[in-house]
């Protein structure tokens, strides 16, 4: 949702998204987002490379930016935000075997040798 209304303004595809968005199950969880990712490919190479660096457009919080930027910023900090959460989630349910290198960098900590 915040990728279109960056690229055409505005929040009028919210309702219809959020109402899609209560269909969603796991059984038909991979196709919804699959048709996703083309639905922002189409979107994003609509495009012009002016229009990415030049056109302003505002961040969901309200800030004005660059098209380019904020689609890379919203991107970013979502699947930062998200990763968090799971990880934050996965601690919280008793999972020991996790720590910082997961949370920070999404890789497994080199086992250590044991001290003597």
């Amino acid at each position: 949702m915040p990728a279109i209304s960056a690229v055409k303004g505005g929040w009028d595809h919210a309702e219809a998204y959020h109402n899609a968005a209560e269909n969603v199950t796991p059984q038909n969880f991979a196709a919804r987002m699959d048709a996703q990712y083309k639905e922002l490919e189409g979107l994003v190479e609509g495009i012009s490379h002016q229009d990415f660096s030049q056109r302003a457009t505002n961040l969901p919080w309200g800030e004005e930016c660059k098209l380019g930027d904020a689609l890379m910023r919203m991107a970013y900090a979502t699947l930062v935000a998200y990763r968090m959460q799971l990880f934050l989630q996965c601690k919280a349910a008793g999972t020991a075997d996790i720590g910082p290198a997961n949370c920070w960098v999404g890789v497994d900590m080199p086992a250590q040798p044991a001290a003597e």
